[in-house]
């Protein structure tokens, strides 16, 4: 608060150096090596500790090592979930130590699960930081052990490893500045450009009218063709003119190529009583554990690049790999006033609401977050690519073959490769919430947007969370808000 200025640190996946091939990694359920990724949780950590830190390093993993010594108590939503991913546990003998090691009787209610592989890495990351995962005993055990699935990675690959610390991305909105994480993400790339399309095409509340909810819908399915513009462009106010023009003549989204002159998770959002304010963001970018079973030091090796090979054959072996969280902070006069951030497959529609309807609709965090959601796309639905509605000569098809499918007849009908990721979004429904009004709903279907309505409690939703803490201008008291239904505590201390 002192000096005004923003900092933004991210430790995003990297890819390995020597994986050129990446159209050819395996894709979920298949288990495999290749689908790892450099982590860059502990050095994005350690290097804000090191620059903002004021606690001692080893006081801040206490806590963690105290739960992983004593444990946790097994309630049935654990229980659930480890026992619906045990096949997956168990494959290799590094998870199933950690998982099983009392059978699968441990996951009764009532049990307590205790993770003394865990305890002992955190030990050493106390004592050593982050180095110890880069360069130590834990980086030789995970090459060792992705490599022994097939992984191409190397020692250097984690060696050389850094955590990006930067200036954020900046985008003036509904007279604030929305200060949020810059390239090689680009989620706050597009949290922003929706908000100023928003803003441009003078659209007003989308649960109160089917003309503005089409308009919300389209959108986000324009925000989502992302790669072939800069992060700083996106946000520029000649390219959400020239986009709003296009999509005002075209009557809803439009390819990217047509604009160009020749893409299991956790938030924290804090603030204190000075005025300072921070936003912090890790997921795993996969389902829960993945699917290869890979377990180094008590951590569990996600398989993140087994449905990203796309994104990453955009990438150089060896760089940063893009993703879409959006963590941010909203200025008005050089004050910050919003600190959010989301996780989730709808992250993206649930953040562009509630900014919506705080800066344009006049509500505050409390408030905004009680209105019904629109969420992302449906992937149990989809277009009709997907014969008898998800079926096939009287198959029901997977998840990943409905995906197949799709992105089949995306290629199909993109023409410009480019232009594949908007043409996929517009062949699958956006879920949206049953308490949503049916009349509102219905118009911008009729309109033209493609619209699932669906009860909250619904496993298929594609959920979006959202939380954020907001500071009264004048006052200066604090409000918090968090999506209805999710995990987590709004705390004030």
């Amino acid at each position: 608060p002192a000096t005004g200025e923003t900092h933004s640190g991210n430790g995003p996946f990297r890819t390995f150096r020597v994986e050129t091939q990446a159209a050819t990694i395996a894709a979920a359920p298949v288990a495999s090596g290749r689908t790892a990724l450099v982590p860059g949780f502990f050095a994005a950590m350690h290097a804000a500790h090191q620059r903002f830190g004021r606690l001692p390093w080893a006081g801040l993993l206490a806590p963690a090592i105290w739960l992983c010594d004593h444990g946790v108590p097994v309630g049935d939503a654990l229980a659930g979930m480890v026992m619906n991913r045990r096949e997956v546990l168990q494959r290799l003998p590094e998870t199933r130590e950690v998982f099983f090691s009392g059978g699968a009787d441990a996951w009764s209610a009532g049990g307590w699960f205790r993770q003394p592989a865990l305890g002992h890495t955190l030990r050493k990351v106390a004592e050593q930081g982050a180095a110890y995962i880069y360069e130590g005993e834990w980086a030789d055990a995970f090459v060792r052990q992705v490599q022994a699935e097939g992984g191409r990675v190397s020692l250097e690959d984690l060696a050389t490893y850094r955590a990006i610390e930067s200036r954020p991305l900046r985008a003036s909105i509904y007279g604030h500045e929305l200060r949020t994480v810059p390239a090689p993400d680009n989620g706050g790339a597009t949290l922003a450009e929706g908000l100023k399309l928003l803003e441009a095409m003078r659209i007003g509340d989308p649960l109160a009218g089917g003309e503005d909810l089409y308009w919300m819908t389209q959108i986000l399915h324009q925000t989502s063709g992302h790669a072939l513009f800069g992060n700083e462009e996106r946000v520029s106010e000649a390219h959400v003119a020239r986009v709003a023009a296009a999509m005002r003549a075209a009557g809803g989204a439009v390819a990217p190529s047509r604009l160009l002159a020749g893409s299991h998770s956790d938030y924290v959002v804090t603030a204190d009583a000075d005025g300072m304010m921070v936003s912090v963001c890790h997921s795993i970018n996969t389902a829960l554990w993945g699917a290869t079973g890979i377990n180094v030091g008590g951590i569990s090796i996600p398989d993140a690049a087994s449905f990203q090979q796309q994104a990453l054959a955009l990438v150089k072996p060896g760089d940063f790999l893009p993703n879409p969280m959006n963590p941010s902070i909203l200025y008005k006069d050089g004050r910050p006033l919003l600190a959010c951030s989301s996780i989730g497959s709808g992250l993206m529609s649930v953040s562009l609401q509630y900014l919506h309807s705080m800066l344009a609709l006049g509500l505050d965090v409390q408030a905004a977050v009680q209105r019904p959601r629109l969420h992302g796309s449906n992937l149990q639905g989809g277009d009709s690519v997907i014969s008898g509605a998800g079926f096939s000569g009287g198959r029901t098809l997977s998840l990943t073959e409905r995906i197949a499918q799709l992105m089949q007849k995306a290629r199909s009908m993109a023409g410009d490769p480019r232009d594949l990721t908007t043409q996929l979004m517009l062949l699958l429904p956006l879920c949206i919430e049953m308490e949503a009004d049916a009349a509102v709903v219905d118009a911008a279907r009729a309109r033209g947007a493609l619209l699932d309505r669906m009860e909250v409690s619904d496993h298929a939703m594609a959920r979006g969370y959202w939380g954020g803490i907001q500071r009264d201008a004048a006052s200066g008291r604090l409000r918090g808000g968090r999506t209805p239904g999710a995990s987590g505590q709004i705390v004030a201390v």
